[in-house]
């Protein structure tokens, strides 16, 4: 992971709970390095739906290019295993 700091754009996504972060102090200061945190994206809901509304209505934003497939409720363990084994990245649950 410590490489990963020192590319770009870094790390970026979820990490496992129990992960650690190991950087010299020096390295971090002499490359010009920022640490970040952000719990789901820091989105604000009030703000950005209604702007994540708009751009799909205008089709700025295509949501179904986002969607690996959909599937019926009795298939979310298939679902789940598929996102497990990197198959899907991410599906909807329709009736």
């Amino acid at each position: 992971m410590r490489a990963a700091v020192f590319t770009e754009p870094g790390v970026v996504g979820a990490v496992p709970m129990d992960a650690q972060l190991q950087i010299l102090a020096f390295e971090f200061l002499t490359a010009e390095k920022r640490l970040t945190g952000s719990a789901f994206g820091s989105s604000n809901i009030r703000r950005d739906f209604a702007r994540f509304a708009r751009l799909v209505e205008t089709g700025q934003l295509d949501l179904a290019s986002l969607i690996t497939g959909t599937i019926d409720l009795s298939e979310v363990n298939m679902a789940l295993e598929a996102l497990k084994n990197g198959q899907a990245i991410r599906s909807v649950i329709v009736r």
